[in-house]
């Protein structure tokens, strides 16, 4: 086997290597986007927790007095009423702290689409490797 022939060989070894590392520097590119994308989704989240008690606790109080007095003017003695429109504003509460941790979910942050690009990119490798 003489230089020459050994020659095309070494120069597709280094394309392949070129190759992969391109894919590799891609791959970590889209990671690094989409982990970004992620983080975004999360601050999102705690912003609505946030909004959510600036609103809840801004207004809520002058709104739960009001609807006991309706009440009471309505025949509930107050006591009641407190006890009703409290629990009413709990109920909200809790409904609007769960749709905001639900953004902090671990599987809301995972990086879906870099892994089927990862899979993709196996699956096109091994195809050309058999």
């Amino acid at each position: 086997m003489s230089i020459r022939d050994s020659r095309p060989l070494a120069t597709l070894l280094t394309q392949i290597v070129s190759d992969l590392s391109f894919l590799l520097q891609t791959e970590i590119r889209l990671a690094r986007a989409e982990l970004s994308d992620k983080a975004s989704q999360a601050a999102n989240g705690g912003m609505f927790i946030g909004i959510a008690a600036v609103f809840s606790l801004a207004g809520l109080f002058i709104l739960l007095m009001a609807a006991v007095r309706w009440l009471e003017i309505a025949g509930l003695a107050d006591r009641w009423g407190y006890l009703l429109v409290g629990a009413v504003a709990v109920g909200t509460g809790v409904a609007l702290a769960l749709k905001g941790i639900n953004s902090f979910k671990p599987s809301a942050l995972v990086p879906d689409r870099t892994i089927e690009q990862l899979k993709a990119d196996y699956a096109v490798a091994k195809e050309h490797v058999s």
